[in-house]
């Protein structure tokens, strides 16, 4: 099983099967060996944080300790529970 975010999906996640591929089976085509080198994909959504997506580039995160601490119960529905 291979995840990542689904705005990945095309053109990154298209390009490391291909990549992995023709590592892994550099003289056979898909149709010779008839196996996919990842044959399960799981793509999620964003988390967003003040209407935008959470990055590390916007610096708008916050970290699972910060989650996890009382006084973000509120934004996280985490429930305060430790």
């Amino acid at each position: 099983i291979h995840a990542g975010g689904i705005d990945l999906k095309f053109p990154h996640h298209t390009n490391e099967i291909a990549q992995s591929e023709a590592y892994h089976y550099p003289r056979t085509t898909y149709a010779q060996n008839k196996q996919e080198w990842i044959p399960h994909w799981v793509h999620t959504g964003h988390l967003h944080i003040s209407g935008l997506k959470m990055s590390k580039s916007l610096k708008n995160f916050i970290t699972i300790q910060e989650m996890l601490s009382s006084d973000n119960t509120d934004r996280t529905g985490t429930g305060g529970s430790s």
